[in-house]
């Protein structure tokens, strides 16, 4: 395909994706995106805010925020162009080969609609990582089948990629790793290890640069590594083998997902058969050739590459995105070489085929997808008191969304009175968080709370919220506006400071007319 009808192709894919930067959002991603807000406001992770992730989270959101503000249309929209410049990109690597640039092609149009299968996740870690193993791939070439020409500049871009993945979390180590090796490994690519060496230097050095300006990185390691290692484990059940029971539950859990690949039982279910299949045929690809260690190379790299299963009632593994893109990739190589390799009728029916396996992922994805909604209006009430909270406060009063809506503060621009944009029971289990917490709602006295009557991970906010609820009772926090409807998308209900009550009342009326 030539480079004049793939960019038109690419036009038209993005345009098509627009829908995703208007949908509703994850609360993971609210928090990545109001953190990066916070950021570019000038306060520092570890330090002024908790988060017990790498500073990468956070990066493109603070950079973003620099220039848009807390602007999640923005950030929605960054992330479609960052899909469109990784297809681009690829296409560029590629198309010295005709099996190379059609795989682009391929890659380009499954991942467009696959893309939505990630819906209200888009600003995650995840997403950045998995973006860096597909041209870390790609480039290498070896993996895929694909014999792309190593260069010292290509080498340069792959250890930047490999440095990239390894700031993204501790869990990708394995993953950079596994890369690593195969650059180690491939002769091709074995006498450009400086080269990569140089690149991998590069990324770590301008992340630094950034992560010095935005974060406490002598308490990085206390919140990134102890805290998830001591408490955050423990929610998993992984009390005292924090790192080898995090694998061996990753082991577990890539058997029975494995396992299940031809479970259809519904749509969705179909769209995650295809990807299994995909990822399976690749490490049967190289057992029928009798190349053992690249197999055990692929099954290693498949199973750390959907290491963090996670599976909510309303969404996705969103903690898979890499596997997923990853998967596409090898599933757009496949069908290039198949492509290429046929002609005439042939071809038409390969075409065909192909079409009647891959279109009902098209309804998959709007099975997935279909009760999602601008997020625009949730509902009524909380539409509500976001017009009171913009109009009745000003940009200097501090506000507080416990137990978890960091969306909040993006869609009302206050900032929070706590050293988070949520408060979650591993929060409340580790005594520093609970008692700066409590410490920063007496020293800040928010002007307005919104309270949330939710459960997080099966724990009910009266339970582990119970210290923060007697303090706001004994200050005198009175409620003013609720959704208290079992039926409700959202049950909350807004708090205001004694002294500021009667005039945020009237104001709120006044706004509601």
């Amino acid at each position: 395909m030539r480079a004049l009808r793939f960019t038109l192709l690419l036009i038209a894919l993005t345009v098509s994706l627009a829908r995703v930067a208007f949908i509703e959002s994850h609360w993971d991603e609210d928090a990545c995106m109001a953190i990066g807000w916070l950021l570019s406001k000038g306060w520092r992770l570890y330090s002024g805010i908790f988060t017990h992730h790498t500073p990468l989270d956070y990066l493109p959101a603070s950079l973003l925020a620099d220039v848009f503000g807390p602007s999640t249309t923005a950030m929605r929209a960054f992330m479609i162009a960052l899909w469109a410049i990784v297809a681009a990109t690829l296409y560029r690597a590629l198309r010295p080969r005709a099996v190379g640039a059609w795989t682009a092609v391929f890659f380009a149009i499954l991942s467009s609609q696959w893309l939505t299968y990630w819906y209200g996740q888009m600003m995650l870690v995840e997403n950045y990582w998995g973006y860096a193993v597909v041209l870390a791939l790609a480039l290498l070439g070896s993996p895929l089948e694909l014999e792309p020409d190593p260069s010292p500049r290509r080498a340069v871009a792959v250890g930047a990629l490999i440095a990239l993945i390894l700031t993204a979390s501790p869990v990708c180590f394995p993953v950079a790793a596994l890369l690593a090796l195969w650059v180690v490994a491939d002769g091709r690519w074995r006498g450009l290890s400086r080269w990569s060496a140089v690149g991998a230097a590069g990324w770590l050095a301008l992340f630094g640069l950034w992560a010095f300006a935005h974060a406490d990185l002598g308490r990085l390691w206390e919140h990134v590594i102890v805290f998830n290692r001591e408490v955050y484990a423990r929610f998993y059940g992984l009390e005292n083998r924090a790192v080898l029971g995090f694998w061996q539950l990753a082991l577990e859990h890539s058997v029975a997902y494995f396992a299940s690949t031809f479970d259809a039982r519904n749509l969705e279910m179909y769209f995650e058969g295809l990807i299994k299949i995909v990822a399976l045929g690749w490490v049967a690809w190289s057992l029928a050739n009798r190349r053992w260690a690249q197999a055990v190379w692929k099954l290693a790299f498949i199973v750390v590459l959907q290491s963090r299963p996670e599976k909510t009632a309303d969404a996705p593994p969103f903690h898979a995105a890499p596997f997923y893109l990853t998967a596409t990739l090898i599933a757009a190589s496949a069908i290039a070489r198949t492509w290429q390799a046929l002609s005439g009728r042939p071809r038409v029916a390969f075409a065909v085929a192909a079409a009647g396996l891959l279109l009902p992922t098209l309804w998959a994805t709007s099975f997935a997808t279909a009760s999602l909604r601008p997020f625009s209006r949730p509902d009524a009430v909380y539409e509500s008191i976001l017009a009171a909270v913009r109009t009745c406060t000003t940009p200097e009063d501090r506000v507080a969304a416990l137990p978890c809506d960091p969306r909040f503060y993006l869609d009302t621009a206050r900032v929070p009175a706590t050293p988070s944009v949520f408060y979650l029971p591993w929060q409340e289990a580790w005594e520093p968080q609970r008692r700066a917490t409590l410490d920063s709602l007496r020293r800040e006295r928010p002007k307005v709370v919104l309270i949330q009557d939710t459960k997080v991970w099966g724990v009910p906010w009266n339970e582990f919220g119970a210290g923060i609820n007697a303090w706001l009772k004994a200050a005198g926090y009175m409620p003013v506006m609720r959704s208290m409807d079992p039926a409700a998308p959202l049950r909350v209900q807004l708090l205001v400071r004694p002294d500021a009550a009667p005039a945020f009342v009237a104001c709120a009326q006044e706004t509601a007319r």
